[in-house]
């Protein structure tokens, strides 16, 4: 598990590196799929697309 944890943080490092500064970040800990997935469409731009 320290392994995992130590990589998880390595990762997050690096995506603040380099990601553009335009990345939208979604908090997911403790949520459900679906709950983040009802996230997406305002995220993305993708409310009230039609």
């Amino acid at each position: 598990m320290a392994h995992e944890l130590a990589n998880s943080a390595r990762t997050a490092r690096l995506l603040d590196q380099r990601a553009p500064v335009d990345t939208v970040r979604v908090v997911t800990d403790g949520r459900a799929v679906a709950d983040i997935a009802g996230d997406m469409p305002a995220a993305t731009g993708w409310v009230n697309c039609r």
